[in-house]
């Protein structure tokens, strides 16, 4: 498999679990909301920071990716 061809599987295999997250959060109770926004938000930053890294865009302070 080609290098871009699987970048692509990476991409949508990511846009489906972040789309299925947000369904998941959609469909919870608001104390549930809640619960996971307070518990969940230094884990939010680190995944998100992670994703950055993976798009290419390296904003500074940030170590660049291993490859």
């Amino acid at each position: 498999m080609s290098g871009s061809a699987a970048r692509l599987r990476r991409a949508a295999r990511r846009a489906q679990l972040i789309g299925f997250g947000l369904s998941l959060f959609a469909k919870s109770t608001n104390t549930a909301r809640l619960n996971l926004l307070v518990k969940g938000l230094p884990g939010l930053a680190v995944m998100l920071a992670g994703l950055v890294r993976t798009i290419g865009y390296q904003p500074k302070g940030l170590p660049k990716p291993r490859r």
